[in-house]
């Protein structure tokens, strides 16, 4: 039943539980009611008055048929779109662990401890890194325990 709604729909049931269904018509709203109501009063008089063989029954069916077609183009005319609450900046937050051990001390590619890179990209002031990462999560720091240090 989930693919074929997906089908159908293009997304998951899932999806429309989180996000909000919204109309975007091009449109005023009124403008576009309006003339779905003069249709309705057209489709509803045209079947009211008897002509030919169809009895009352083939003029309710066809009348609701008729209904039922403006609908779905009223309905399509409306644009439904479905909104999804994108990620908030600040909202989330993601955790950066310090890496404090021996093995930050050893030279990297420019003879420098690769400490330094860490600094550098971690600096408030100057980290092209933590720049990067506060613009779209709250940054938390966390030094690395020490190995060698009691629990």
């Amino acid at each position: 039943m989930e693919s074929i709604f997906s089908f159908l729909f293009k997304f998951r049931p899932l999806l429309f539980r989180e996000g909000d269904l919204v109309f975007r018509a091009p449109w005023p709203l009124l403008l576009v009611l309006g003339v779905a109501g003069a249709g309705l009063l057209l489709a509803v008089a045209s079947y009211a008055r008897p002509r030919g063989k169809a009895g009352p029954w083939d003029r309710v069916v066809l009348g609701a048929l008729r209904i039922g077609a403006l609908g779905v183009l009223l309905l399509a005319l409306l644009q439904p779109t479905l909104v999804l609450t994108p990620t908030v900046p600040q909202r989330n937050f993601v955790a950066v662990l310090l890496d404090d051990s021996r093995s930050m001390t050893l030279p990297g590619r420019d003879g420098r401890p690769r400490s330094d890179f860490v600094a550098e990209q971690l600096n408030p002031e100057t980290g092209v890194l933590l720049e990067k990462l506060e613009e779209r999560f709250a940054v938390r720091l966390f030094p690395a325990l020490d190995a060698g240090s009691p629990q």
